[in-house]
């Protein structure tokens, strides 16, 4: 049996972003975050917004979501983003998703960790499952 266990959402907030525009963004992905303060090389700080949607209503959402806008934008390139333990990693533009827009960037500031398990576990099938996901 091969399923979405939970996807994990993360974005920085460095001082010269208005945190309030970067969560206003972030809600177009998911309506709640954690906020956690880091400080900067500089001393200046940086917040950081984590969400952990494990729930099958809430996983199912923004799945859809992110199936149907990203889909076309990964084409073949889903072996590459998944790792050893079956999470599959995609970096979307946080300027893009400002404007609603999802864009993979994979130099981009808002990170989907989407964990995928398999029992047994076996890598191969996490990336079949993860390619099969977003063959549309």
């Amino acid at each position: 049996m091969i399923e979405i266990d939970h996807i994990t959402l993360q974005a920085l907030c460095h001082a010269t972003e208005s945190e309030d525009k970067v969560l206003e963004a972030l809600h177009v992905l998911y309506p709640h975050f954690k906020k956690q303060e880091a400080t900067g090389h500089f001393g200046n700080p940086i917040y950081i917004f984590e969400a952990h949607v494990s729930r099958k209503k809430e996983l199912r959402d923004l799945l859809s979501l992110v199936e149907k806008e990203l889909a076309p934008q990964l084409g073949k390139n889903i072996r590459r983003r998944v790792d050893r333990k079956g999470n599959l990693y995609i970096r979307v533009d946080k300027q893009e998703l400002a404007c609603k827009n999802l864009v993979v960037n994979d130099r981009g500031d808002v990170k989907i960790v989407i964990h995928i398990q398999s029992y047994p576990f076996r890598l191969e099938d996490a990336i079949q499952y993860a390619e099969d996901l977003f063959s549309h």
